[in-house]
């Protein structure tokens, strides 16, 4: 079986914020059986956009048709759930854009409203010390516990993150042009180890990390290597009251 899905948008309202937008999604293979085993070949989704301000919305009068994250292409292979287990062979992000953009206020555009939003939801109040639960176990399994894996993750993109900030004077900015980012053995089972591979920069910083990582199990596991070259210090000097940074 196939799917084809054309201009879906997730919006809500009380966050102003188009939560998902897709403008395609392919899905080849697709089957589902007794709504517990799920079998996919290949996905393939273009024009991902996730927190994006809605038309019309005040949110879009500040920060016309902005989008937190846009994807021009993401494409899985062989993704398989069943028992407890999803396990995807791989997944390529092609073109990843990150615009942050921190209002005069401190908080980020779009991220905050998700935030806000999910502490209003029923069930998140705040409880008393007496009915606080005990923090779980991380050595601790259950059946119930939900296992991911990938194989392989790559992302490549030329102009993968915007930053601008509002909320010192004057306001400051960066932008990360090229990255190139590699990562195999992808899984939530504690203690095992990813290898890592990621190159990004701008015109003239580069940063290079190699290596590998873990998730906690309990605690976090890497050995990177980490080289950064020909960061540009001027652009700082926002960050620095009474110092102006002209070169270095």
């Amino acid at each position: 079986m196939a799917l084809a899905v054309t201009g879906l948008s997730l919006n809500h309202t009380g966050m102003e914020s188009t939560l998902i937008g897709v403008e395609q999604l392919a899905a080849n293979e697709f089957a589902l059986t007794a709504l517990t085993t799920l079998s996919l070949a290949s996905l393939q989704i273009d024009g991902l956009q996730l927190l994006g301000t809605m038309a019309g919305s005040e949110a879009d009068a500040r920060l016309p048709n902005h989008k937190v994250v846009t994807v021009n292409q993401l494409r899985g292979q062989r993704l398989e759930i069943a028992d407890q287990r999803v396990r995807l062979a791989s997944l390529e992000i092609s073109e990843p854009v990150v615009s942050l953009v921190r209002n005069a206020d401190g908080q980020l555009a779009g991220i905050a409203a998700m935030q806000q939003t999910l502490n209003n939801q029923p069930g998140n109040e705040p409880q008393g010390a007496e009915q606080l639960a005990p923090p779980p176990d991380p050595d601790a399994a259950t059946d119930e516990s939900l296992i991911f894996s990938l194989d392989k993750l790559k992302l490549n993109g030329s102009q993968w993150l915007s930053f601008q900030d509002q909320a010192i004077d004057p306001p400051a900015g960066f932008k990360l042009k090229q990255i190139d980012l590699q990562v195999e053995g992808v899984t939530t089972l504690p203690g095992e180890l990813m290898t890592v591979a990621l190159s990004t920069g701008d015109d003239t910083m580069q940063v290079e990390v190699t290596g590998s990582v873990g998730l906690p199990a309990p605690h976090l596991a890497a050995e990177l290597d980490i080289q950064l070259k020909s960061l540009d210090l001027p652009p700082l000097s926002p960050y620095l009251s009474g110092y102006d940074l002209f070169r270095g």
